[in-house]
């Protein structure tokens, strides 16, 4: 067994198996983390149920009837479930093969299935969840959510509705997604789709949502949809979702969101200064680069302000970006490929949207608001978009002013193992 340090010296980490699809009782998924929860030091939650207890397919199903709750640091691994009947030999996807996912946890509409109280880092690995609220983290720092299906089934190709993962209460710096470490980092891609909401942020800093697929089955081509993919509301800030170019797996960090009502969407409230980052991702396109629209790609309303969106492709879309109220965007939004969409940008707001160093499709700049024949810049409010210069092919070098990597002033760095 490994050792964990607790107060007092070290003890050996337990392991608690679950053999059944039983709700509760000896040999559960709730017995096990009732156990973990029992035992000091970092836990592992691993499987061994016996095929009869699962689907020809090799897919165990468990159907809980309300919340489990987890309240120490524990390591839930569903990649350790045994293959059975025709199940795929991978689990977690790599470079030739989609995630394929044996433990399958369902749950009654509105209920949340795991909910992480624990104030120590847990990961959750390897499962698929839907019908209820998957996973909540409601407490702690340093959690992972890896190689999981939310709201979507263990084969991967079926949606099952819900919610996928919630960010409340004094959760901060999660990451979702791969940790961009170098190690497998394809492999820790969860898969978000079905769901009204594929993660819902509130009030919550920090969090590093990276190298997932939104809207899409584990193909990452097949549509799926979500209502909305990320929500961010309230005083959620500091947020990263994207790539921390920091040089390691950048491109496996980009989040892929295709299909559905919204990509992304900021809505802070009274609040102002969220000053969260959009970087590197594509939204409108597939894993394969072909579109893949939504109806608007990035919504930021309500005050928000200080945000950076940046090196995104926002591609295919209805609205490429919508920006109401009182927003205004970051003067570090810059070298986005802003293009094919319906509408490049909406602003109806009072502040002035600064987009400089963008491609938006034509060497003559937007159309619009703009001079050129790109996508369209739409101004219906009081503001204005600063668009010039942009770029002028979607190749040409775009200029990088920033300090630190990220926003000139921000003091806080961003690392490999999160934000």
């Amino acid at each position: 067994m490994a050792l964990a340090l607790v107060a007092g010296g070290f003890v050996e980490a337990a392991t608690f198996t679950v053999v059944n699809t039983a709700d509760s009782g000896a040999g559960s998924l709730r017995q096990a983390i009732l156990d973990a929860n029992a035992s000091a030091g970092a836990d592992v939650v691993d499987f061994a149920i016996p095929s009869g207890s699962c689907s020809a397919a090799g897919v165990c199903v468990i159907t809980l009837v309300s919340t489990i709750s987890i309240d120490e640091a524990v390591t839930i691994d569903g990649t350790t479930q045994p293959q059975h009947g025709t199940a795929p030999a991978n689990t977690c996807a790599t470079a030739t093969d989609d995630s394929f996912l044996r433990v399958e946890i369902l749950g009654p509409s509105g209920t949340r299935l795991l909910e992480v109280n624990s104030t120590n880092s847990t990961m959750i690995r390897g499962l698929s969840l839907g019908s209820g609220y998957g996973i909540s983290l409601n407490s702690g720092t340093g959690h992972k959510v890896q190689c999981n299906h939310l709201g979507l089934s263990g084969d991967g190709y079926t949606g099952l509705g819900g919610y996928g993962v919630l960010i409340e209460g004094s959760a901060n710096e999660a990451i979702i997604g791969t940790d961009g470490d170098g190690i497998d980092d394809l492999a820790e891609r969860n898969v978000f789709a079905g769901s009204t909401y594929g993660i819902y942020c509130n009030s919550n800093s920090r969090n590093w949502i990276a190298g997932n697929f939104f809207g899409f089955a584990a193909d990452g081509v097949t549509a799926l949809g979500n209502s909305t993919s990320i929500f961010m509301r309230q005083s959620s800030t500091m947020n990263l979702v994207g790539t921390n170019e920091d040089g390691v797996s950048d491109l496996l960090e980009r989040n892929i969101i295709g299909y559905g009502s919204t990509g992304i969407y900021f809505r802070p409230g009274v609040f102002s200064d969220r000053q969260n980052w959009v970087v590197g991702n594509w939204i409108g396109l597939d894993a394969d680069g072909n579109p893949a629209g939504v109806t608007t790609a990035i919504k930021i309303d309500t005050l928000g302000k200080g945000h950076v969106i940046r090196s995104n492709r926002i591609e295919n879309n209805i609205t490429g970006i919508v920006a109401a109220d009182d927003v205004t965007l970051s003067p570090f939004s810059m070298c986005n490929s802003i293009t094919g969409n319906s509408t490049g940008v909406d602003h109806s707001g009072t502040a002035t949207l600064t987009l400089q160093s963008n491609w938006w499709g034509d060497p003559t700049g937007p159309s619009g608001a703009g001079p050129g024949s790109g996508d369209s810049i739409v101004v219906t409010g009081s503001g204005s978009v600063d668009f010039t210069a942009w770029l002028v092919s979607a190749g040409a070098p775009c200029p990088y002013v920033f300090a630190d990597g990220f926003e000139s002033g921000n003091t806080q760095a961003w690392s490999n193992t999160g934000p």
